[in-house]
């Protein structure tokens, strides 16, 4: 659907009912509403390099957004600023990142299936809204928001492995490698004898990929993003590709149904970025893959400490007048080429940049309400966030107070409210720092 199909969908609908300007008034208004929940660990732990205890879970989200703005009649616009951060992942990412952060040996032979996948904007904007009634009991609001940005990710990451029996043989072989070699280095007398080691180690990596074992390896890595997130910016064959400040602008459509089917019972229905589309112009992007053998990454270590200790050490003053030589023949440029050859096999990267639309996930809230006297109500509610859809109960006394419970997350709220203000707090805990679910709102509106 194109962006023109969309606005004038929007303007239609508003047109085709009456303002009723004799009626209206003027307002001012203000609200935040914020929620966020971390599934594996408290938010604070989550956000801090993953310092909390490590829960079984694949998800994590948050979605704020503050707006002031004034209100005549139906018609509200207002300055948004919004962050939206949706994150979906393995349990096996989550223990991966948490390993890596306290600084654990990680077992490389360890079967893993790594997978996330996000979509984050922070934004900032216009928006403009309009309620209308389309028959006694039943109104429409419709929202439209201009956003910029300069801050963005989108994408996926995927590293798989066929857990199979690994070929112990052939893994013994190959760190059987190490003492043959280890020996030959003790003849070398010449940079001609260097150069044949060399030959030989390439031969050597080139069995490596040929020893099949059952259990392997298989990444990809597919995103666009405001600043690279795999050190594509340490890399010089990518110098000339833009990897940060890239700009975005695009509109996100909202969508809001009240009904209220007789005098007890109501429903209401909340979608907020119904539809959306955030072009960014000269996005950078990567795309990624590799397959490997679980025996190889073994070798790959061996390989690491042979090369660097027995070789480039030893006779980095004796034979290697320079690094990174341009010269083939130069013995610095063939020993440590051995590395770069056995990590490139298999392997392949394309950095670049290109027009990329960003479509936000949806946030969908659908409630319903009973009234059965006027000093009290109950409502059911669920909340769908992509990557985790949460559902809760709520009971409302004297038309000020409301009490909410969300038995999934374990979640307490309290909510004050007024016809001009309200203030609302759900949390899983006493101490918010603590906290792995947490929602606030608070709002406030004057008419003259």
């Amino acid at each position: 659907m194109s962006r023109a199909v969309v606005v004038t969908i929007f303007l239609t609908s508003i047109m085709a009912h009456d303002c009723a300007f004799a009626r209206a008034s003027w307002g001012v208004y203000t609200q935040i509403e914020s929620v966020t929940y971390s599934e594996v660990m408290s938010i604070d732990g989550f956000i801090d390099n993953f310092s909390g205890t490590l829960e079984v879970g694949q998800s994590a989200l948050t979605h704020d957004l503050a707006e002031i703005g004034v209100q005549y009649g139906p018609w509200r616009v207002g300055r948004v600023l919004r962050y939206d951060y949706d994150l979906a992942f393995s349990y096996d990412t989550a223990l991966l990142n948490y390993q890596i952060e306290r600084g654990q040996i990680l077992d490389a032979m360890l079967p893993r299936d790594i997978e996330l996948a996000v979509e984050h904007l922070r934004s900032a904007g216009i928006r403009v809204a309009r309620s209308f009634s389309i028959r006694p009991g039943l109104s429409v609001e419709m929202g439209l928001s201009w956003l910029k940005s300069q801050q963005f990710y989108s994408g996926s990451l995927q590293v798989n492995t066929n857990r199979g029996a690994l070929n112990e043989e052939a893994i013994a072989r190959i760190e059987g490698l190490a003492p043959e070699y280890k020996s030959r280095v003790d003849d070398i007398e010449t940079a001609d004898d260097l150069v044949v080691l060399g030959d030989e180690l390439l031969q050597v990596s080139a069995d490596i990929r040929e020893v099949v074992v059952t259990s392997t390896l298989q990444g990809v890595a597919d995103y666009y993003y405001y600043e690279p997130a795999l050190r594509e910016d340490e890399r010089d064959e990518f110098s000339d590709v833009a990897l940060f400040g890239p700009r975005g602008e695009g509109f996100t459509l909202d969508v809001a149904l009240r009904w209220q089917i007789n005098a007890r019972w109501g429903m209401k229905l909340d979608i907020r970025d119904w539809y959306s589309r955030i072009v960014w112009q000269n996005s950078p992007a990567t795309t990624a893959s590799f397959t490997a053998t679980q025996a190889a990454i073994q070798a790959l270590d061996m390989f690491d400490q042979f090369v660097e200790q027995d070789i480039i050490r030893r006779f980095s003053g004796q034979f290697f007048q320079a690094t990174n030589s341009e010269n083939p023949d130069d013995p610095a440029a063939v020993v440590p080429d051995i590395l770069a050859e056995l990590r490139t096999a298999n392997s392949s990267i394309n950095v670049r940049n290109e027009r990329f639309i960003q479509k936000l996930t949806s946030q969908t809230r659908f409630s319903t309400h009973y009234t059965p006297g006027s000093w009290w109500a109950i409502s059911g509610y669920v909340e769908d966030y992509h990557t985790y859809t949460f559902w809760h109960v709520r009971a409302d006394f004297g038309q000020w107070i409301g009490v909410e419970w969300y038995p999934d997350v374990q979640a307490f709220g309290l909510e004050l409210y007024h016809r001009l203000a309200k203030i609302r707090l759900v949390t899983d805990s006493s101490d918010v720092s603590s906290a792995k679910y947490l929602s606030l709102v608070a709002a406030f509106s004057w008419y003259f």
